[in-house]
């Protein structure tokens, strides 16, 4: 699975991504808890709809180790993915979530040690790696895959604000000073392990409120009725008005979908 924001997939390889992942682990937390292989698949094939992780203890998979703290991962993951998908569909038109169960369904239990194989293989490839190997293959994805750190940052500058915003000063001072392929491939490992922390929710309110500079304007509602929204109203508020007005800046920031995924 890609440790990269999903912002950077296209439409097919989003679907393909959520798909493979969500099997891998539906999968492991069967045969964690001793459900045999045939039945197993069944699960696999008849499940696609879930939309978090089932729980499992720990696992090994061709010598990789995968523990609690990796569930975390996979389930922020999962939910980006999906959150990803849902926006696209916003934007586009178009029916994605459609596209992705109509998918599932044509899953077979031959397909399943195919995917579990490709999980593995991409989990084990740095993010800049991965990064890399989107290069020529993200036609109609959200965000442009970056050629450099500066760019890279600016796509993640609201995700680490909402979680450290010492980090979110130190970045931005170094950033601009940084050009060697070296601070790349480290910011990049960087930004992707921050992404898997949980903000608080004051933290995310913060973010929201700088985003929504740039387009309160596209919005009905009142300034005065504004601070009366709940934190998941505020955000799908966000979300629509990027949409409407196709605002490029935020269009192209990882926290426009991510910073959804968490509950509060």
């Amino acid at each position: 699975m890609y440790k990269i924001s999903p912002a950077y997939f296209s439409h097919s390889d989003l679907i393909d991504e959520y798909i493979d992942l969500y099997t891998m682990v539906l999968w492991v937390s069967c045969i964690n808890n001793g459900i045999d292989g045939d039945n197993c698949n069944k699960l696999v094939t008849n499940f696609g709809s879930c939309l978090s992780c089932p729980s499992f203890n720990s696992f090994t998979f061709r010598e990789v180790e995968f523990n609690c703290d990796d569930l975390l991962f996979f389930d922020y993951v999962i939910k980006n993915l999906y959150a990803e998908i849902k926006f696209r569909d916003l934007l586009i038109l178009e029916d994605l979530q459609n596209q992705l169960y109509e998918t599932f369904d044509k899953i077979t239990k031959n397909d399943i040690i195919n995917i579990l194989n490709r999980c593995i293989d991409r989990y084990s490839k740095e993010p800049y790696v991965q990064l890399c190997e989107l290069k020529n293959i993200n036609t109609d994805a959200r965000i442009p895959i970056p050629k450099n750190a500066q760019q890279l940052w600016s796509h993640h500058k609201y995700s680490i604000m909402a979680r450290d915003v010492n980090l979110y000063k130190e970045i931005g001072k170094e950033v601009a000073d940084n050009k060697s392929q070296e601070y790349f491939e480290k910011l990049c490992l960087l930004l992707s392990r921050k992404l898997t922390e949980k903000p608080a929710k004051k933290a995310i309110l913060n973010s929201l409120q700088h985003m929504w500079g740039y387009i309160s304007d596209w919005s009905d509602i009142k300034k005065s009725e504004v601070v009366k929204l709940s934190l998941k109203e505020f955000f799908e508020q966000i979300q629509r008005c990027v949409e409407l007005s196709n605002q490029e800046y935020l269009m192209q920031q990882t926290a426009t979908v991510e910073l959804g995924t968490w509950k509060y």
